[in-house]
């Protein structure tokens, strides 16, 4: 099978896609502005045979002649269209393409934490779903990060570690499938990279032993900067795990920005060394419940 790709600034859909599907070759469709995401799909998708396809980016017309022209070279019948990513002209012309050719198609559904692929055949003036199924787990954390074109990280490895995050730490690998702890990416670190399934969180935690006000406010701002478009992406989630209750001020800030907010302050009354069950319940609770199901 060729699976055709079309390439958005979302680099994550297409990679799922292609590793569900396992395809004989991958074409990524990308317009000037996405062409570094093709190349590192290319890379993550190594030894699959690859190629790079230049399209318009939003002149449906252009972009239609684009791939006829590609499609021209090829045998209708081993083809695959993913409409995952790309700009919404190039799924309307790459749609098109496929009803003209009775090519099928996948779109990848991402809505809350599920990851349904859906497959697709033109039938005539109408569209058959002829598949719907979740996707297992697809990708380890460090893909996540290279996909983002985040390669030079490194592990810290401090002899003292803040007794909070000691004390966290289990609870999160308790809730989830793979967690690296003390990442440094160079123009910022985070305390945790989570990954449940195919959904990554951050994760920063502040002590009441540092300047709470001061270390709450930072521990926000990092968790923006890790999410922001050039390092982790919008869809990265992001804790702030405390031990004692934010200022309204900070927890507007954090709300606004999309944080969750975990405060665990039974902590510093038991010296660091454990949290109340129901803390520690509360935690995995809004782990599970933001990233969605371990598969």
């Amino acid at each position: 099978m060729i699976l055709l790709s079309l390439v958005g600034e979302q680099p994550m859909p297409n990679l799922l896609v292609a590793r569900a599907l396992k395809p004989s070759v991958c074409v990524w469709a990308h317009t000037d502005r996405t062409k570094p995401i093709a190349e590192r799909l290319r890379q993550l998708l190594d030894p699959t045979p690859t190629a790079l396809l230049s399209v318009a980016s939003y002149d449906v017309a252009a972009i239609e002649q684009q791939l006829e022209n590609w499609l021209a070279t090829q045998t209708h019948s081993n083809v695959v269209l993913n409409l995952t990513g790309g700009t919404k002209p190039m799924a309307w012309a790459a749609e098109r393409v496929a009803a003209r050719h009775a090519i099928p198609f996948v779109y990848l559904q991402t809505e809350g934490r599920a990851a349904k692929l859906m497959r697709y055949q033109s039938t005539g003036d109408a569209l058959k779903l002829i598949e719907s199924r979740d996707l297992p787990a697809l990708i380890h954390s460090e893909d996540y990060l290279r996909a983002h074109n985040l390669w030079d990280w490194r592990i810290k490895v401090e002899p003292r570690r803040d007794p909070f995050e000691a004390l966290v730490e289990p609870i999160l690998r308790a809730a989830c499938d793979q967690v690296l702890a003390n990442v440094d990416f160079n123009a910022f670190e985070v305390d945790f990279v989570l990954r449940r399934g195919n959904h990554i969180g951050v994760v920063e935690c502040k002590s009441g032993r540092q300047k709470m006000t001061y270390k709450k406010r930072a521990g926000i701002d990092q968790l923006v900067i890790a999410s922001d478009n050039k390092y982790l992406g919008t869809y990265t989630e992001r804790f702030l795990i405390v031990d004692s209750l934010l200022t309204p001020n900070l927890l507007a800030l954090a709300d606004a920005r999309k944080i969750r907010v975990v405060a665990l302050l039974s902590a510093p009354a038991r010296q660091y060394k454990s949290l109340l069950p129901s803390e520690e319940r509360q935690l995995i609770q809004v782990i599970k419940s933001s990233l969605g199901e371990s598969k």
